[in-house]
């Protein structure tokens, strides 16, 4: 081996390319150690000739590589590289230049190709990033507020976005490329503030504006205004600030321009010379506008800073890629400690939970349920329509969701009250029925009554002109007498007839008391909107109630009565009515097939109590803490409207007692009252 060849051995085997060398027939001369860690294959696997490399060039590359090899072999190109991919072991890719170079010897023989692989993945990688920026400034740009244009170092229009093209009435496909930037300003060809920037040179084009004057905040950056009489169809005033875009050397390769409409603030201007007695009163308003001026300068830089909303830009992956200050505050980390993580890692590293995540959108809370957010996400695709990420938007919902909360709790409170007014008008109307019907019933049975008892005094003298008539006959000696009338008593039957009417009298006055006893207490349940206490029998209520639901309970249950001695009560006796009869009904409702209903009550100090135990089917223990809810029934649809309970609670509760509850499911409830003798005074 040569020295010369020695050391080019020498430099290919500590070189962090892979290289290779093909002699005449296309034998492998060489190949670099670092082979096997490139591509996974040792040096003996590439080494016997050309063919075995074709197992590490991806297929799509494999004729492009080839041609270049053989076409350096036959001397046909000069030494050149091109991009191609290599195939691992594992079949994994990896982009590479590939460079290939004539070998030759001391005569300019040719002896072999010398080939390299250089590992450019990196490189390719930056340049889809760079590709992705450079459409994230287009849109940036081509949304922003303000009209903007763009210029090369060619004075050729780049950039001509979207609020421009409405100021100006030039669409951006006809401005693009060229070089007719002045066309939306002036009749004719003639440079514009921009083109002035890109030359750095103001001599000979002063007079082109009324002034020029550099930018308060930008180096190198121009400013000037004007009246131009037919921008956009319109008479506008314009602002023009144009600033330089320099390379990585300092040298201007581009120029923005931004056009902001001043007609407003300038007829404001001529309107305050004409007027100097209101300059000082439109002083304040011109400050503001100047500021807000300058606010629109930087409103397409500034905006994602100043929003709340939490927006950040995400790969396909998630991967976080730019974000503003809201999402660095709540993370309270630097934007590189999180910038190439995922969003969703970022937020459960805080303690975040993410939930309902369907779509790309969900709710975020923390582990303490005192923040929420609204999660929201939109795609993000190239002017082409390929999606290469997107955009994540994180809203704080807290505050919204507690007076969502807060409404919703005041709109079943307006709802309970509202249905306890429909439910207390229900029951006076009942009321009222139920007056008018005692009123009715009332007076007829007054005759009735009154009939019965005169029938009755009718009947006894009947029966002593009876037996007066078969006393006489048997003491006139007229055997034939006795014997006709005691013939005709018998044919008649009027020891029955008369025994009978008694009791059919008696029978008919004890229906007539109780229709009297009903009509009581119909007209007790009547005044069912009273507000006024006073002091009741807790007994002759529970009475009064029993009677008025003795249909309803009847037919399927039998009622024991254990009543205790009690004091009377001060309360609102109809509206402890309107209790019992509710529990009572439910009871009934309760009971499948034949059972029975226990009314108890007693005393307890200053405290009595009423209880009312069915034997009925019971309460499931899930059930038992809600049964008292507004709105809530375990009865079928249309047959309670899960009021009933609430009512009896917020009555009881008003009187300052409580009511409770006890059920094992299959044996049956016990409902307690407990009401204080003298309720407290502000009940």
């Amino acid at each position: 081996m040569s020295p010369t060849s020695y050391i080019y051995r020498i430099v290919a085997d500590y070189s962090s390319d892979l290289v290779y060398l093909v002699l005449p027939g296309n034998q492998i001369g060489y190949v670099s150690p670092n082979c096997e860690s490139l591509t996974g294959f040792s040096k003996s696997e590439l080494e016997p000739d050309l063919e075995s490399f074709r197992k590490i060039i991806a297929p799509e590359y494999l004729e492009l590589w080839t041609e270049h090899v053989a076409m350096h072999q036959q001397r046909l190109l000069m030494p050149n590289s091109i991009n191609i991919k290599l195939l691992d072991r594992n079949g994994d890719e990896h982009w590479v230049s590939h460079n290939c170079q004539q070998v030759c010897n001391e005569d300019g023989g040719f002896v072999a190709v010398r080939g390299s692989f250089s590992d450019i993945s990196d490189l390719m990688q930056l340049q889809d990033m760079l590709g992705k920026q450079k459409t994230f400034l287009e849109q940036l740009i081509g949304n922003a507020a303000v009209p903007i244009f763009v210029l090369d170092e060619n004075h050729r229009v780049v950039v001509w976005n979207n609020a421009l093209q409405d100021l100006s009435g030039l669409a951006k496909e006809e401005m693009i490329s060229t070089r007719r930037q002045w066309s939306a300003f002036y009749q004719h060809e003639r440079p514009v503030l921009a083109d002035l920037v890109l030359t750095g040179n103001l001599h000979g084009n002063e007079g082109i504006y009324a002034e020029i004057k550099p930018s308060l905040h930008i180096p190198d950056a121009l400013q000037a205004e004007g009246w131009y009489e037919n921008l956009g169809g319109k008479r506008r005033y314009i602002l023009f600030e144009a600033s330089p875009v320099h390379d990585q050397h300092g040298n201007r390769i581009a120029a923005i321009e931004t056009v902001l409409d001043m007609t407003e603030r300038k007829l404001l201007e001529e309107e305050l010379e004409r007027s100097t007695e209101e300059i000082a009163l439109q002083h304040t308003k011109l400050d503001k506008l100047f500021a807000q001026v300058e606010a629109a300068k930087r409103e397409w830089e500034d905006t994602l800073d100043c929003i709340t909303d939490i927006v950040l830009m995400c790969d396909t992956q998630g991967t976080i890629q730019r974000c503003n200050r809201p999402f660095i505050q709540l993370s309270n980390m630097p934007f590189e400690q999180f910038a190439g993580k995922s969003w969703a890692t970022i937020l459960y590293g805080l303690g975040f939970v993410i939930d309902d995540y369907k779509n790309g959108n969900g709710t975020i809370h923390d582990k303490q349920g005192e923040r929420y957010f609204d999660l929201r996400t939109f795609p993000l695709r190239n002017k082409n329509g390929v999606l290469f990420g997107n955009v994540v938007n994180i809203r704080d919902i807290t505050e919204i969701r507690a007076i969502n909360q807060e409404l919703e709790v005041a709109y079943n409170h307006l709802k309970l009250v509202q249905m306890q007014a429909v439910q207390q008008e229900k029951m006076a109307s009942v009321g009222q029925l139920a007056a008018g019907v005692a009123h009715e019933i009332n007076n007829p049975m007054g005759f009735i009554s009154s009939n019965l008892s005169s029938l009755a005094k009718y009947i006894n003298k009947l029966r002593a002109f009876e037996t007066s008539v078969v006393d006489l006959a048997g003491a006139s000696g007229n055997t034939a007498l006795v014997d006709e009338i005691a013939k005709t008593k018998k044919s008649m039957k009027i020891d029955f007839v008369l025994e009978d009417m008694e009791s059919l009298l008696a029978e008919s006055q004890d229906g007539a008391e109780r229709v009297r006893r009903i009509v009581q207490d119909l007209k007790s349940f009547s005044h069912v909107d009273e507000a006024e206490l006073k002091p009741v029998s807790i007994a002759d209520n529970l009475d009064s109630t029993l009677n008025m639901v003795r249909n309803e309970i009847k037919y399927v249950a039998d009622v024991v009565k254990q009543y205790g001695d009690l004091p009377m009560v001060t309360c609102r006796p109809q509206q402890l009515n309107q209790v019992f009869m509710n529990l009572l009904v439910n009871a009934a409702h309760a009971i499948e097939g034949h059972g029975t209903i226990t009314v108890r009550t007693w005393q307890e100090g200053e405290v009595v109590c009423i209880s009312i135990t069915d034997s009925g089917k019971g309460i499931a223990p899930e059930h038992l803490n809600r049964i008292f809810e507004p709105f809530f029934t375990t009865k079928d649809v249309g047959k309670g409207t899960g009021l009933g309970l609430s009512i009896c609670y917020d009555i009881i509760h008003k009187h300052g007692g409580e009511i409770l509850v006890e059920s094992t499911v299959g044996t049956g409830s016990t409902f307690t009252v407990r009401l204080p003798v003298v309720p407290p005074a502000d009940s």
